[in-house]
């Protein structure tokens, strides 16, 4: 989402895939379609980021942060479940797929918050210390 927040080009939304793409080179590939489901939520992160652009503040950021944790949970564990051999393919078997990721889910949203909280924060701060020395500067 960061990157859908703050890229000048729609050509940067894709650095976060070149580089998972790289670390699965390194880690392994597993199923396609699992895998394409990983991907299009990163992707749709940084689209929710896009749509953020204009008004960049706390609840946005958080709240567009939160759905795209939930959007990954919900879309990947349908995905294991549907695509993946793990579990049967009925209703308890989707519930089952979701309530073992809980979790991992918990953990996700606790990361999250942390990482977006952190990676906002410091970036912004970074921009306004820029402009307080080139005011600074330009005087």
């Amino acid at each position: 989402m960061f990157a859908g927040v703050y890229s000048s080009s729609k050509k940067y939304l894709f650095l976060p895939l070149i580089a998972l793409f790289i670390s699965d080179i390194f880690i392994g590939f597993y199923k396609i379609e699992i895998m394409l489901s990983v991907y299009s939520c990163l992707i749709l992160a940084a689209v929710i980021g896009q749509l953020l652009k204009k008004q960049k503040n706390i609840i946005s950021l958080a709240s567009g942060s939160l759905a795209s944790a939930l959007l990954f949970f919900l879309a990947t564990n349908w995905a294991v479940w549907f695509f993946g051999d793990w579990y049967t393919k009925d209703l308890s078997g989707l519930a089952l797929s979701y309530s073992l990721a809980i979790p991992f889910f918990k953990n996700t949203i606790i990361s999250t918050v942390l990482y977006s909280a952190l990676l906002f924060s410091v970036y912004e701060g970074a921009r306004y210390l820029i402009s307080q020395k080139k005011l600074a500067t330009t005087k």
